[in-house]
């Protein structure tokens, strides 16, 4: 399936979800229409070499979905989703990326 959002917590599968990394968000950020977007504090919880892994992120949820850091993780998936270097190298609080089913 991809994802689910349940209760404020996006559960990736297996099967993962696309992220599309909008580089240029952060200027789109100052536009009415991403001002418009309500953003929720929420979990992301993904799978790496079967364990678990929660990170803590805001998203706005519709179609389309976007998601935000709320807290810099140093970790390879989350440096992944957000596309942030090794050590979150580049963490930006306000990067925003748009995630999809695959």
């Amino acid at each position: 399936m991809g994802f689910t959002i349940i209760d404020n917590v996006i559960d990736v599968d297996q099967l993962g979800m696309r992220v599309k990394d909008l580089q240029n968000l952060k200027f789109y950020s100052r536009t009415k229409e991403c001002e418009s977007l309500e953003w929720k504090e929420g979990i992301l919880r993904m799978r790496d070499l079967g364990k678990i892994k929660e990170y803590k992120i805001y998203f706005h949820k519709g179609v389309p979905t976007y998601l935000k850091p709320r807290e810099k993780v140093n970790c390879a998936i989350f440096e992944e989703v957000f596309g942030f270097g090794k050590k979150c190298q580049g963490y930006d609080e306000n990067k925003i990326v748009l995630i999809n089913q695959p």
